[in-house]
Parts: structure tokens; sequence; C-alpha cells
């Protein structure tokens, strides 16, 4: 059946590549969990192949009768799975460790400054040398370096003199995997490196098509930092067009993720699609000769990968682009691509290429994006047809047509990706109907504007105007963003929900699309209910972690050592020394990791009392400390310790930051601890153990950077 304005409302039936896609997703979960040999692969494929040839036995067939389709399907379902099985295997890579002096690599892309003074560079590697010995390597490293690192860009071959080092799995309960988040895009190590440790061979290796897409991405932001009157709103003006948002001011992207407009920040769908309709503008003409329409599909699906490989081939962009390729080749051919069909197509193109890109959050919200927009477009605008009931000025109507259909396709929307929003991020924007109905049309606008200001970059008074106009509607954008940001409970935080909580919602959207297909109140009351047992199973979990049990931690972070609490849902966290101005932060890292791992709500920075007592003259970061935090007492070892007492101070915690075998012995002379904290290789720490009494407990960091205490510690 069709919904409204020929948008097909999601069945299994109209859209038989979702139970394909579906399945393609379950086979890679399920090989994620269990990683089976690639032989055990095969032999559950002969398997299966051996059980559905059965299954088209006459005599099978005969003795099944009617329900002989019911197999059938459940054996297709799992022949689905099974190939999403073997995909996954096929690409599976494990991470290995490398042991190595230096290594050569070539730029892929240099993804500019992270942070002031401080370039970031994706390469590829080539080889590592070990011992003296070159060895020829594949791979990726994502390369941080401090120091101008402009000069080299895509194809450039560099000799690293640093070892690799593979990216760490999590320190902290709640911290943003890392690790698993690049391995999924190929990258398992890390360099952090300066610029006097890297040397430029004099051999390049570009890819001519790529150094080209560069190329021209680095045109277009000149031009428009040439044309905008300050760089913010320069930065503001290539986020919208080119999809770059690491330069644009935290404090304002935080605006707008609370507004539920960042969606405009990053290209995607929306963007394509304005890029598609330019294009159809300029090229439209050649639909009118023979094979026009062939030519015009050709043209406009190189164009539009030209511009997906500009923005850097994001995976919400690739998405869009395979979607939108798939429609250009249907209407080339004379056919009329299903919405969802085409979306799940593009998904099953793209799971072949890297199965991993169905993790990706990015990916996710896109997908779901346009999910919602298929699913509930068509019945929502059915709820209210205003150029049917209402009577005004023709202008003034059209107004409030387009209006009622910006709101449509934002609720349609949101509808398909609030459930994966609760789940990532653990808040839902209250004013995104309202921020959208500003700020899509006003993007819309301004990155027709960024087109305009490149067009115009040969008449620079003109693309000065016109970014000059652009400047003030960014301006107004921003105000308009912030000033959402900041209305009361503009943004419902904290909400916690977990994976089963989840797929209530999602039932329950699916009883919620029923209903307003089909009037179906049975299907709505469903719906309802699963609501109801969502609410009531949250409260539940959040009354008992109300009442759980106090939790004391310590945990070795980039910034030093910290003494923690967890009271029920409220985090304290303490810094045993004054933390550097580097990490100082009103809300720190830790906080933020350990918020999501342990669904905090309250959270308290505790001062600890210090006490000083030596300082080098040297340095003072290698000062040792005597302080109280959290109810403890500790002495964080530095390198000094200048002190004498007629007898030994009781201390709950001898924390061993800076001082060597020697320092540490003293203190143990000095003072009489409960334990003695350490960060140190286990080989190390084997030979320091002859100066520590047995009856002191020893904690080591090196792996586990987060250890709960006991009760009483």
């Amino acid at each position: 059946m069709k919904a409204a304005k020929g948008l097909f409302v999601l069945h299994w039936k109209e859209n038989p590549l979702l139970q394909l896609l579906l399945f393609f997703c379950i086979g890679k979960v399920v090989f994620d969990f269990w990683s089976p040999p690639f032989l055990s692969v095969l032999v559950s494929g002969l398997l299966i192949g051996l059980l559905s040839w059965t299954l088209f036995s006459q005599k099978i067939v005969l003795r099944l009768n009617q329900s002989v389709r019911y197999y059938r399907t459940a054996i297709t379902w799992i022949a689905y799975g099974w190939m999403g099985l073997v995909v996954s295997s096929l690409h599976y890579e494990p991470i290995q460790s490398i042991q190595s002096e230096s290594f050569t690599c070539i730029v892929e892309e240099n993804l500019g400054e992270n942070t002031p003074g401080r370039w970031r560079l994706f390469a590829n590697l080539s080889a590592y040398k070990n011992q003296n010995q070159w060895t020829e390597t594949e791979g990726k490293v994502l390369l941080n370096v401090d120091g101008d690192a402009a000069k080299w860009v895509h194809g450039s071959q560099l000799l690293v003199a640093e070892p690799l080092q593979i990216l760490e799995p999590p320190a902290i309960p709640g911290q943003f995997n890392a690790q698993k988040f690049y391995h999924r895009q190929g990258i398992d190590y890390q360099v952090w490196t300066r610029g006097n440790y890297l040397k430029l061979l004099p051999e390049t290796k570009a890819n001519p098509i790529k150094s080209l897409a560069f190329e021209i991405r680095s045109w277009m932001e000149n031009k428009i930092l040439e044309a905008l009157p300050n760089r913010e709103d320069a930065y503001m003006m290539n986020a919208l067009l080119l999809g770059i948002r690491r330069k644009i001011d935290p404090d304002l992207k935080a605006a707008y993720s609370a507004a539920g407009v960042t969606h405009i920040l990053a290209v995607s769908g929306m963007h394509v699609g304005l890029i598609l309709w330019f294009l159809t503008l300029i090229f439209g003409w050649l639909k009118r000769r023979k094979n026009g329409q062939i030519v015009f599909s050709c043209l406009v699906i190189l164009l539009l990968w030209f511009y997906a490989l500009i923005t850097g081939l994001s995976p919400s962009v690739l998405r869009a682009v395979t979607v939108f390729t798939v429609f250009l080749i249907s209407d080339a051919i004379g056919k009329s691509p299903l919405p969802i069909n085409s979306l799940c197509l593009a998904t099953v193109i793209l799971f072949a290429f890297n199965p991993d890109i169905i993790y990706d959050v990015g990916y996710q919200l896109s997908f779901s994006a346009v999910y919602g927009i298929s699913s509930f477009l068509g019945p929502i605008e059915e709820i209210w047809k205003p150029a049917k009931t209402l009577k005004l000025w023709r202008p003034i109507k059209w107004v409030v047509k387009e209006g009622w259909g910006a709101v449509a396709i934002s609720t349609a929307a949101t509808l398909g990706t609030f459930p994966i929003i609760l789940f990532y991020f653990h808040q839902f924007p209250t004013y995104f109907l309202l921020a959208n109905l500003i700020a899509v049309p006003v993007s819309t606008g301004l990155i027709f504007a960024a087109i305009g200001i490149l067009i115009l970059s040969p008449f620079p008074v003109l693309a000065k105007a016109l970014g000059w106009l652009s400047a003030w509607v960014i301006f107004g954008l921003n105000a308009f963003v912030v000033w959402i940001s900041a209305l009361p409970f503009s943004l419902l935080d904290d909400v916690f929900l977990f994976l089963p909580q989840i797929l209530l919602i999602v039932f329950a959207l699916i009883g919620l699309q029923l209903w307003m297909r089909n009037r179906s109140f049975p299907a709505l009351n469903s719906s309802l209910i699963l609501v109801l047992v969502c609410c009531v199973s949250s409260l539940a979990v959040n009354a008992f972690r109300w009442k759980n049990e106090p939790i004391n931690f310590a945990l070795h972070a980039k910034a030093g050592w910290q003494l923690g609490r967890i009271e029920n849902r409220k985090l304290i966290l303490a810094d045993l020394k004054p933390r550097p101005a580097f990490y100082s932060s009103e809300i720190t890292f830790e906080m933020k990791a350990l918020k999501e791992g342990f669904h905090t709500i309250y959270r308290e920075t505790a001062v600890p009392e210090w006490r000083v007592f030596a300082i080098s003259k040297k340095d003072s970061n290698q000062q040792t400390l005597i302080g109280s935090a959290l109810g403890k007492t500790y002495l964080l070892l530095g390198n000094y310790l200048n002190f004498n007492t007629p007898q030994k101070i009781p201390i709950d915690f001898l924390i061993v930051d800076k001082g060597g075998i020697k320092t540490l012995e003293k203190a143990i002379s000095l003072f009489e601890p409960k334990e003695i904290w350490v960060k140190m290789n286990p080989k190390k720490l084997e030979t320091w153990k002859s100066v520590i009494p047995k009856t002191i407990q020893i904690r080591n960091f090196w792996k586990e950077k987060f250890q709960k205490l006991e009760p009483d510690s």
C-alpha cells in the first residue's frame, strides 16, 4: 500500500531489501561477539544451502503443505545473516602490536589544527624499523604533531622518529572507546610527536583525484575566509558547505546541539540534496536531448561523488550520495525506486565495502532520519491541509503551507532519530521544532550564499559584499540558536536508557506508524503501553540507583592522580595535586566519562588541602605534597623529600608520582601508609618491592587506571 504522496510506509513485502539489510546487520553483530573462524562460516553456509535445497524438494513441499513458506522465509533470513557473517569475516583485521623504533608513512589527509599549535595528520603506513631492520607493513596511523605541519599534504612521504603506539582501550568506565572507534575506520595506531621528529622524504605518492579534491577544498576554504569579515563566520560557512566543523567554537557547537539543529553543521542528505538541486538547475537542459537522461545522470553522479570526496567521505555523505546515485540510475533506466528500498540498497552496498559502517552514529542518525521521513511524513501531512482549509491571501497561504511542510519533515525525521539520540547522547532538545523551523531554511540560504561566494570569487568586491551579508545572517542565526538553547527546559538531559528500553520505544513507534496508516486503535494502545512500560522501568532503575552503596575509587588520568566517590547518583572528584592549566575546566574529561559509566546526575569537584614538604628549585612540578581529600590522607611523592619526624605519621595512601626508589624508601621510614600506589612496569615494580614492607598493599595502575577501593579504604 502507498502512503500519502507516494511514499511507501515501511513494510516487509513492500521493501524486501529491508529484510536483507536487517539480517546482514544481525550477522555482523553475531560475528563481532562470536568471531568464528572462516572455515566454520563456510561449513555453516554449506548446511544452510543443504537445508534450503531440501525445502524445495517436492516431497518436503507436499508434506509441509502451506507451512513450507514459513520455513522458506526463516531459512532465507538465516541465509541473509550468514551473508553478513561472510562479509564481516572477509573484512576482519585484528589489532596487531608492532615493536618499532621509527617508521615511514604516506600522508592521506592533513586534518589541520586540532588545537592551537597541534596538527593532526592521517597517514598510511609503508614500513617500520626495529633493531636496524626495515619491514614493509600496512595500516593507518593518526599523527598528532606539535608545531606547524601545514606543509605536509596528501602524498607526502614522512620518516617519523617515534615508535608506533596502539590506540589504548578505555581507562575509565564510560569513557569513549577511541580504540574501537578508530579501528572501525582502519586506524590502529596513534603517535604524539614534534615537528622536528618528522622528515620529509623526496618521493611523493599522491592519488591525483584525491589531490585535486583536497586542493579544491582548500581553495574553497580560503575563498570563503577571504570573503567574510571575520574567521568565526567563515568557519561556520565552511561547516555548512564542506562539513568542516573542527574550527567552530565548542560553546557554539554545544548551543546548536542543545537547540536540536546540530545536523545542519554536518554534511548529510539535506546538503547533498541541495547540491543535487543546484546541479539539476545547471545541467537539467541535457534531459531534453537524445539519451540526455543517461548523460545527465552519469555527469551528476560523478559530480556528487566528487563533492563527497571534497567533504571527506563521511558515512552520512556516503549514504546520501549512494541513495541519490540509486535514484539517478533508476531515472536513467526508466524505473521508479522505492524510498526505503533505495536507502537499504545504499547501505547494503556500503556494508559490502565496510561492514563497520553500521556502527557509525552519524550514519545511524542519517539512515533513521530518512526512515522517519519515508514512514511518517505522509501521515503527518494528512493531519492538516492548509491550502484547503485556510482562506488567506495567497502569499500568506504559501508561507503557512511551507511552514507546515517544514514542521512535518522535522517531526518525521525526529520520530526516526530520537531513540538513537536518547541512547547515545542521553538528551533530547525540547524546542527542536521551533529551532528547525528557522535554522533549516536559513542554513539552506547560507549554503547557496557560500556557493555564490565561490562563483563570484573572480570579482572580490561582489564576493565580499555577499560575504558581509552572509556574516549578518550568521550572526542572527547564532543569536537565535543561543537564545533557544538558553530557554528554560530547552534540553532534557541525563536521560539514561538501556538497549531493551530503546527497543520498547522503537516498537512503540512501529505501533504509532500502524495507527497513523490504518487508524488501528489496538496498535495505538500497544504503542502507549510500551511507552508506559519504558517509563516505569526507567523510574525503577533510577530509584534503585539512588539507593546504591557508595563507591570509592582511585584514578590515574592524563592530568594526574585523582580520588573519587560515587554516592547514589552524585559524583565527587578530587585532583590530588593542583591541575595543570592545560587540563583545567569546569567539568573535566574524567567527570564526563564517569557520568557516562555510572549514570550520575550531580557532579562536584572537591578541592584537597595541600601542604608542601619540599620543592625542587628547578621544577615545582616535582614537589612532594601531603594532603587530604574526601576524608583520606595521602602523600604524593615527588623527587625530593626534605623532612624529618620523631615518629611515623599514619596516612591512607602513599602515591609514587615522580620519586625514585631511594625517595620511596625514605618516605616509608617517615610515614605509615595503608596502601602504596604506583604506575610502573610490572618488571620494574618487582625490583622496588624490596624496600616495601609486605604488610603494605601495593596498587599498580599500569594497565588498570581506574580501580575501586574497599568500602573502608
